[in-house]
């Protein structure tokens, strides 16, 4: 894709809709596909810093559909905020930056890899309750903890360490 192509892209207006609806405080954008992309919170509605986490998750979530282009607010005409509400989702797109405004192609690998992140963090996280379920059912009668069953665990493995360097068996 040549620079031109996609300093183009990058300057296409993305209409990001906020409303109220279905959520107390709600931001929209529409796929080509019909499909919306919404990012949402509860609580009051007239909190900038609400309207800010709002707009954040959804530039993600429109970096993760590669809709490169710039950000532009619009109100939404079924779920009206009233004037506080507005002023806040106002006020927190206007403290936003040229470049948090703008979603480029960067922006769409960066989130790419933050999903990646985020994703080992859970599976090692079902790796330790895995573990721990496994640990719980060789000691049924036991009351074991997540930390004494990751304690076996690496004990075990440093025995199979010791084992597969010829060092001699033994605990850990």
């Amino acid at each position: 894709m040549g620079e031109e192509t996609r300093r183009e892209m990058e300057a296409r207006e993305r209409e990001v809709v906020v409303g109220n609806f279905p959520y107390d405080m709600a931001a929209k954008y529409e796929l080509a596909v019909g499909v919306e992309i919404v990012a949402n919170a509860f609580g009051e509605g007239a909190r900038v810093e609400g309207w800010a986490a709002v707009l954040r998750d959804l530039r993600h979530g429109m970096a993760l559909a590669a809709q490169v282009g710039k950000l532009v607010l619009m109100f939404d005409d079924i779920g009206v905020l009233d004037e506080s509400a507005a002023k806040a989702a106002e006020a927190a797109f206007a403290a936003l930056s040229e470049d948090e405004r703008t979603i480029t192609f960067e922006d769409v690998t960066r989130a790419y890899e933050e999903e990646a992140e985020e994703a080992e963090r859970e599976a090692a996280f079902f790796e330790g309750l895995a573990e721990f379920i496994a640990a719980q059912e060789q000691s049924p009668g036991e009351d074991i903890t997540l930390g004494e069953a990751v304690e076996r665990r690496d004990a075990g493995a440093e025995e199979v360490r010791k084992i597969v360097e010829g060092g001699e068996e033994g605990d850990a």
